[in-house]
């Protein structure tokens, strides 16, 4: 199930609950012609993948989202820092 982090308002996976998401999600990578939708692609292997799209969100857009999501503050701030720096798109890249 993970550990709940109170901070950022979200679940946090430990190793072996991610081997369990890899392991469920392999026969279908498998098949191929397959779309996973992520906040992240470090969790998995390269070899699932053909392309990788990053979508990305203007902060005079992204800002209101998430505070409509009613994200804590930090959580926002983390978010724009992260959209800022292009975090996603120079994992991606790696």
């Amino acid at each position: 199930a993970g550990d709940r982090d109170e901070a950022r308002d979200c679940w946090v996976l430990g190793e072996e609950e991610e081997n369990a998401v890899l392991d469920l999600l392999e026969p279908e990578m498998a098949k191929g012609g397959c779309v996973l939708e992520h906040h992240s692609c470090g969790l998995f292997p390269e070899r699932w993948f053909d392309r990788v799209v990053v979508l990305r969100a203007d902060n005079s857009v992204l800002h209101p989202r998430l505070t409509a999501r009613a994200y804590p503050e930090s959580k926002i701030a983390e978010n724009i820092e992260c959209e800022i720096m292009e975090v996603v798109i120079e994992e991606a890249r790696e």
